[in-house]
Parts: structure tokens; sequence; C-alpha cells
């Protein structure tokens, strides 16, 4: 048998190139999510503040609500999974 070793620098090009792919395309999604994203977090901030004056929160709990609600990753993939 004599034949040619695959490149193995042809799959790893393939690899990233196809990472790079899925990349653009989740950032693409992102961005066109993040207004609602952006919506979504100013509606919680409201709601919060008015939860945090009626249950009187302490600190740790404000600060645990406000990291949440800081955090657009994790309400963006909720949006995302939740198809809005």
């Amino acid at each position: 048998m004599s034949g040619a070793s695959p490149d193995p620098t042809s799959s790893a090009s393939e690899s990233s190139s196809a990472y790079r792919h899925a990349l653009e395309e989740v950032r693409y999604e992102y961005q066109a999510f993040l207004p609602l994203t952006e919506r979504v977090q100013a509606d919680l901030r409201s709601d919060a503040a008015d939860l945090r004056a009626q249950e009187g929160w302490d600190l740790a709990t404000q600060r645990g609500v406000d990291a949440w609600i800081d955090d657009a990753g994790t309400i963006f993939r909720f949006l995302k999974v939740s198809h809005h």
C-alpha cells in the first residue's frame, strides 16, 4: 500500500475555520439579541428596586441580584433557549 499520509494541518485548518465560523454566528446572534437583553435588564432593575424597597433585602441579596441582572450572557442564553 502506497498512499499519501493525510495532511494533519489540513484537518486543523478546517477545524479552526469551522470554529471561527461558529464564533461569528454566535457573535452575530448575540448582537441581534442585545437590544432585547438590555430591555430585559432594565425591566429587571426596576423590579429589583421595587422589591428591594418592599422587602428590605440585606446587602448580600442586593449584590447577588444586581450581579445576576448585570450578567447579559445569562439573559442572552435564556432568551435564545426560550426562542424570543
